[in-house]
């Protein structure tokens, strides 16, 4: 267990100020992870390792770690948190500068995923990132199509922060208001509302 407090821990001091401090408490304790040969929950720590690492300005770092843990989890059949981690490659994707239909082709890929794993609360981060994406291509009705059921239907099953940033994008959206604000990819894989 004191792997997992490290990870945890390394994540909460990384989201507290010290991005540099909670990697070297990740690190140490994805490498006694990586020992114990048990990989069933490496989605959920590896995200949480990429959003240090995106706080530390190494998106393409974090970039690189979720693709190769997404290689790890799709051979060992993984498919639990496996929309986020895919939601969070796209996002990474794009501020790491590896290009838009990349990007979008593991938004895709982890929105659908979601849905047909009946993920809500995934499915809604999803929608959130890939809205933003096609928005920020000029596609705003199709960004909109993506929200309608997170922003305008029941919400109770929702954590608020998500059901906040879909309803908050898509009022952007519905105004026509600056985009800029609404289109930055926020931290959301680990919870956090962006």
């Amino acid at each position: 267990h004191q792997s997992k407090g490290h990870i945890f821990l390394g994540w909460t001091v990384a989201l507290q100020g010290d991005p540099g401090a909670g990697l070297r408490l990740l690190r140490s304790g994805l490498a006694r992870q990586k020992d114990n040969g048990t990989v069933e929950d490496f989605p959920i720590y590896f995200s949480l390792l990429a959003d240090a690492l995106q706080l530390a300005g190494r998106p393409g770092e974090a970039l690189e770690e979720l693709e190769a843990v997404l290689a790890v989890c799709r051979a060992a059949g993984l498919r639990i948190w496996i929309p986020e981690v895919l939601r969070r490659i796209g996002e990474l994707r794009i501020l790491a500068g590896a290009g838009q239909p990349l990007a979008e082709a593991a938004l895709r890929e982890g929105l659908d995923m979601a849905i047909e794993q009946g993920a809500r609360a995934l499915a809604v981060r999803g929608a959130i990132s890939l809205a933003r994406l096609r928005a920020g291509l000029g596609d705003r009705d199709g960004a909109l199509d993506l929200l309608a059921p997170y922003a305008d239907g029941p919400l109770e099953w929702m954590r608020k922060a998500d059901v906040g940033t879909a309803q908050q994008l898509a009022a952007t959206l519905r105004a026509g208001d600056d985009l800029a604000d609404a289109l930055a990819p926020g931290i959301l894989a680990s919870g956090i509302a962006g």
